[in-house]
């Protein structure tokens, strides 16, 4: 009894060091764009530490968004829809997803003007190629919520249905 309860303690401590992986500061497919690069020591150090400002940026920012998102759900539920409210929340909302993407465009800039010439050239093809995969992602999402989306609102969506 005593090296079964053992074992199992030495797997619970042991199995998720085993399994875990190395915290990375840069996203798995960004490391195959680096990689390519052939970045120097020098610039694959300031490009972790664009990131990093850049992710702690864009947290704040988030957080500002969800709290907006969910303000805008209140103001929606309420009896009385006061017009300008919402219309003021919408447009900070607005305002906030447009920051995010100036963020993403300034890290950008920042990792492309570290770069040389031969650099830039596939960093700009990558950015190409993220864009049309977004594009490709965004247009998957549009068609599956065209596909649950009620044909009227007053037909209930699935969730909603008892």
């Amino acid at each position: 009894m005593k090296q079964i309860i053992l074992v199992l303690l030495l797997a619970a401590v042991l199995l998720p060091t085993a399994y875990s992986q190395p915290a990375q500061s840069i996203e798995p497919r960004h490391q195959r764009v680096i990689a390519k690069l052939n970045l120097t020591d020098t610039q694959h150090d300031q490009f972790k530490k664009i990131h990093y400002e850049t992710a702690k940026k864009n947290i704040d920012t988030r957080a500002k968004l969800e709290s907006a998102r969910l303000e805008i759900k209140h103001l929606m539920d309420s009896e009385n829809i006061d017009r300008a409210s919402v219309e003021k929340k919408i447009t900070e909302i607005s305002s906030i997803e447009a920051s995010l993407k100036i963020n993403r465009f300034n890290a950008w800039a920042d990792c492309n003007k570290l770069l040389n010439a031969d650099q830039q050239k596939i960093w700009k093809k990558a950015l190409a190629m993220n864009q049309m995969q977004k594009m490709m992602r965004q247009r998957e999402i549009r068609r599956e919520r065209m596909r649950i989306a009620p044909l009227s609102p007053d037909i209930p969506m699935k969730e909603d249905r008892q």
